[in-house]
């Protein structure tokens, strides 16, 4: 789907978390599963987390779309209570889910910004840094958007980060550096799908009547029409 306004990339971006929101935690909970398996018997504080942990079940356990403000407060409650674990992360992640599809998008930057501060793993901190580079794009903070993904340096998340970075740029009006963006995620991506919608993105901004190589930056105005809207995600991107 294109967008073409600021409500109808909004609109993408509520969609996108109500299908994905739910697979980025579970995909956090495998990340940092093991180490927490690992180190759970050898940990002084591990009365602490377990109770983390029961509030954690108890929270999951109740229906967020029929019962909105008892979960969020049993969210905020195991932020505030544990803080230091991985369960407050994890209730990070809820709360900011449950913001964007009620479009309070600066709460949900707040709970990804702690979400970034509390995780340690370089893999699980780029998914989040960006999810929030997304959602500080739907409040047009560009340069924040770009700051977030400059910092990810894991590469195999490159594909990702592109396209994102690309979206960001395209938003910004640097369509030359947006075309550059989509061809390195073109590139970096394993996903024939992706591959395509990235293809079209990329002819959609080529300047008219140049050609221009992969390796090379745009240097006209193009005029295309706006960018497609991010299709079925790769198993990268769960």
């Amino acid at each position: 789907m294109d967008y073409n306004t600021e409500e109808e990339q909004i609109k993408a971006l509520k969609d996108w978390w109500s299908e994905n929101g739910t697979s980025i935690i579970i995909g956090v909970v495998i990340g940092v599963g093991g180490f927490l398996g690992y180190n759970w018997w050898q940990d002084k504080d591990a009365a602490t987390k377990e109770a983390a942990s029961t509030a954690y079940q108890s929270m999951v356990e109740i229906d967020a779309e029929k019962n909105k403000d008892e979960f969020n407060t049993a969210a905020n409650q195991l932020i505030e209570n544990h803080k230091d674990t991985t369960y407050a992360v994890l209730a990070a992640l809820h709360l900011a889910k449950q913001h964007i599809e009620s479009g309070d998008f600066a709460a949900a930057e707040s709970q990804l910004n702690m979400a970034v501060a509390q995780t340690k793993g370089e893999s699980i901190s780029s998914i989040i840094k960006i999810r929030l580079a997304r959602v500080l794009n739907a409040q047009q903070k560009y340069d924040e958007a770009l700051k977030q993904l400059d910092s990810i340096k894991d590469i195999a998340f490159l594909a990702m980060k592109q396209r994102v970075l690309g979206d960001t740029y395209y938003l910004k009006g640097e369509k030359d550096k947006a075309r550059a963006a989509y061809e390195l995620a073109k590139e970096s991506t394993e996903s024939y799908v992706v591959k395509n919608d990235l293809e079209m993105m990329v002819n959609d901004l080529a300047p008219v009547n140049s050609v221009v190589s992969s390796d090379e930056v745009v240097t006209e105005t193009p005029k295309p029409d706006a960018p497609k809207n991010e299709t079925s995600e790769t198993s990268q991107d769960s």
